[in-house]
């Protein structure tokens, strides 16, 4: 018979009872705050677990695995083939293929695949798996960790793309480049600026030792001291041999970075800048000083043309009113040229006549040479054409008669400028650079310099070369000359000796087409009766236009307000055959008074002229409907022929 247990034997196993429940209640609290911080864990590294039963396909993830891929957490377990739809197409095959492997061999993979979140963002995972087997050896199911690597990938990607960029561009820019260890033993080099010297250093020079000594300075203590203080040196234009360099020694833990820049071409680069910037500003300036120079030289030329019809022949003003006229028209042609060689963008080749040219270019260069260096011209040529643009031919002579007056030491000496037809034959050509036995026009500029050293002959042409002091120039000049000379399908020589003088001929191909005639004012100027509105700015320019057409006979109506002159327009439109307007109007410009009129009368007949010296904006022209665009200073004859054919071809 069983003994009951007394009651001391209760209350011990009771107290054993309550223990146990305790340990755990605490086990489960453990357990509890285990999970929280597996959570934690999980989603501070992004780092989701997961298990894949075979058997049922689903995938038990725990809650980091929904935020990695962007699912809600109320959806349930997923299905092994819906996230299919997830994976990116691309990696869904070899994904599956791990994942098959493993559940038929039971091996283990790691891989990274993508996915597109349902919301669009694509993300980088790394997914590591394993088969676990049962008591039999049977494959069970799939445990694994999915971690989401998208940010570290990004910034493996952006640090391949960074050291990809500035790789590319350590590759390229003109420095050369040497590191050292902590001796002083030259490690790496790179020389971009000088892969043809001959002299290079090797690996383990004592740099400034073996290599690069300097004989004015000992650089090897200044690298050794940079790199045992830590401090960095820099050596603004040392000189090395004809080089002026930029040095720069910056030290680090292993040993330092020598780097050495050419200061005489980065000098020369910024004095070409500081010469573009001067001229954009020159020929900003030049544009409006023209515009005012223009309006003057209108009034003398017009006043001068009016007293030419009322001063009798026989009277001694006549000559007097003459050589007035002929100053005013030298002086358009002086703005003319300036402008043309201020502006930058004017490339425009037709047939020219040489010998005209070259004499304006060289009666424009004698007023910028001393009084002490004569300039002497000899033209043979007449009537000879060429293709080309009156400015770069200017270009050209001015070029080679400033290297001639900078050749001429002590500033007194002689320039002749030549120009003569020339027929050269086979022996003939082949004296000169790329050009074939013809007909041809030379130019030569002899000077009485100091003339060309042998040694530097062959490089005179090339872009920055020069002999001069960088304060002195960018040795640009026989550059550009070639750079035109071989677009006209030219050539160019140069013969020199020194203590002798240099003479510079280049050689333009004769074209047999016909330069445009340009009509004179000795014929008789065309006349008419039709009414005409003319506006501009300026009074005397507005008188003066009105006698002069009213004298061939159109009635005119002048304003110096373009608004005046659009409210008469508007009140009075049938009263005007013709409106003629300047384009630069200080409260209404010309291109928008002339919109105005049209919208009123479209088939109205316009003119539209300027002293500036920008280019024709054709375009513009062909929005408003421009008939004629005239450029002032006007002469009476291109007026009265504007007018007329302007009228003639809308009424056409």
């Amino acid at each position: 018979m069983t003994q009951k247990p007394s009651c001391s034997d209760l209350e011990k196993r009771i107290k054993e009872l309550e223990e146990l429940v305790l340990k755990g209640k605490g086990i489960e609290q453990e357990l509890v705050e285990s999970n929280r911080l597996l959570k934690e864990i999980q989603r501070v590294t992004r780092i989701g677990s997961w298990l894949y039963d075979p058997i049922t396909d689903i995938l038990n993830w725990s809650e980091e695995m929904y935020e990695i891929f962007g699912l809600p957490h109320q959806s349930g377990p997923p299905l092994y083939r819906d996230i299919r739809t997830i994976i990116h197409p691309d990696d869904w095959a070899p994904f599956n293929m791990s994942v098959t492997k493993a559940l038929k061999e039971g091996s283990g993979y790691n891989l990274e695949i993508r996915i597109i979140r349902p919301c669009g963002d694509l993300r980088y995972l790394n997914i590591r798996g394993y088969a676990e087997k049962d008591g039999k050896g049977s494959i069970k199911r799939l445990i694994g960790t999915t971690q989401d690597i998208t940010e570290g990938k990004r910034s493996q990607e952006a640090l391949a793309m960074s050291e990809e960029r500035y790789r590319a561009l350590f590759d390229n820019i003109p420095i050369n480049t040497v590191v050292v260890d902590r001796k002083g033993k030259i490690t790496a080099f790179r020389f971009p600026e000088h892969e043809e010297q001959i002299l290079k250093p090797a690996i383990g020079d004592v740099m400034y030792v073996d290599f690069a000594h300097y004989p004015h300075m000992d650089m090897h203590i200044e690298l050794m001291e940079s790199m045992e203080r830590g401090i960095k040196k820099e050596y603004l234009d040392l000189r090395y041999g004809d080089k002026s360099l930029h040095i720069r020694i910056n030290p680090y833990k292993d040993g330092a970075i020598i780097t050495a820049i050419d200061t005489t071409s980065v000098r020369r680069l910024e004095s070409e800048l500081q010469h573009s910037r001067k001229m954009e500003s020159l020929g900003t300036l030049a544009g409006g000083i023209a515009h005012e120079f223009n309006n003057i030289l209108g009034i003398i030329l017009g006043n001068a043309e009016l007293a030419a019809e009322y001063i009798a022949q026989k009277n001694p003003a006549s000559d007097c009113v003459k050589e007035i006229r002929e100053a005013s028209l030298r002086a358009k042609d002086v703005v003319r040229q300036i402008m043309s060689f201020a502006r930058k963008n004017y490339v425009e080749k037709r047939p020219i006549l040489i010998a005209s040219v070259v004499r304006d270019s060289v009666k424009l260069i004698s007023s910028t040479i001393p009084k002490s260096i004569r300039i002497s011209e000899k033209i043979l040529c007449h009537s000879e054409v060429i293709i080309g643009n009156n400015t770069e031919i200017g270009q050209i002579i001015m070029n080679l008669c400033k290297n001639s007056e900078q050749a001429i030491k002590g500033g007194v000496g002689e320039i002749e400028v030549l120009l003569e037809p020339v027929m050269l034959d086979n022996l003939m050509a082949s004296e000169y650079e790329g050009i074939s036995p013809g007909s041809f026009i030379r130019l030569a500029i002899k000077d009485s310099g100091e003339g060309i050293a042998p040694e530097i002959m062959d490089r005179i042409l090339e872009p920055y070369f020069t002999t001069k002091d960088v304060d002195e120039g960018l040795g640009m000049g026989l550059a550009v000359v070639y750079g035109i000379v071989k677009k006209y399908d030219g050539a160019i020589r140069i013969k020199s000796e020194p203590g002798k003088g240099t003479t510079v001929e280049v050689l333009f191909p004769l074209s047999e087409r016909k330069v445009e005639e340009i009509e004179t004012d000795s014929e008789i100027l065309p006349k008419g009766t039709e009414r005409i509105l003319f506006v501009d700015d300026e009074p005397s320019l507005v008188r003066i236009a009105g006698n002069i057409l009213e004298q061939q006979g159109y009635r005119v109506t002048g304003l110096t307000s373009s608004m005046e002159a659009l409210n008469l327009f508007i009140k009075e439109p049938e009263s005007f055959d013709l409106v003629i307007s300047d384009m630069s109007m200080p409260d209404l410009p010309g291109d928008t008074l002339i919109r105005e009129i049209h919208k009123i009368r479209p088939e109205i007949p316009v003119i539209l002229s300027s002293g500036q010296s920008d280019p024709i904006d054709y375009d513009l022209l062909r929005e408003l409907s421009v008939n004629a665009f005239a450029m002032k200073p006007l002469k009476r004859g291109e007026l009265m022929r504007t007018v007329r054919d302007a009228l003639d071809r809308a009424g056409d």
